[in-house]
């Protein structure tokens, strides 16, 4: 491989990231895995995964890894620390029927700011919730993001829901 591919998808992710530097890694790995899904060519592809390492972002257990799989016919993709998450940063991707809804616990700090993000691959309306580990609401109604400090390091449950008239594509992001 020569090294003007590597350099140019190396610029791609500086780029998203320069373009994004008020938002947080969760809104930037929302975004990078946004533009990878609709990528119609390898290039963006490799600039989003470019990205998604960049960002340290890693799939949830049993979730392909798509930095890598965007990176196809390209030398291995290179991650950055884990921050901020007890299990580091993480994206679930997951399909919705209309009117579905899926959930999963998930842990983290205490004292510490946590984020979650959904994003809508085909822009079908989604809903977020939030539960703590006693059942009170984090962050219900119609959000697409979440951010706040718990009191404790617990569990949480995190709800999405589909509320589009159509199956649709959804990336969960986790920090």
């Amino acid at each position: 491989m020569t090294r003007l591919p590597r350099l140019a998808a190396a610029v791609g992710a500086l780029v998203l990231l320069a373009g994004a530097v008020d938002k947080t890694n969760v809104q930037q790995v929302g975004d990078a895995l946004a533009a990878g899904s609709r990528a119609t060519d390898a290039r963006s592809r490799a600039a989003a995964a470019e990205t998604l390492a960049t960002l340290g972002a890693a799939p949830a257990e049993g979730q392909d890894d798509l930095a890598v799989a965007w990176h196809k016919g390209r030398k291995g993709v290179s991650r950055a620390a884990y921050r901020d998450r007890v299990l580091g940063p993480v994206y679930h991707g997951l399909t919705l029927d209309a009117g579905a809804a899926a959930h999963f616990e998930q842990a983290f700090y205490a004292g510490r700011t946590a984020h979650v993000a959904v994003v809508a691959v085909d822009r079908a309306p989604v809903v977020l919730q939030i539960f703590d580990d006693e059942g009170k609401a984090r962050c219900v109604g119609s959000r697409t993001t979440c951010e706040w400090v718990p009191s404790w390091t617990a569990r949480v449950r995190v709800e999405i829901q589909n509320r589009g008239d159509r199956r649709g594509k959804f990336f969960v992001v986790i920090q």
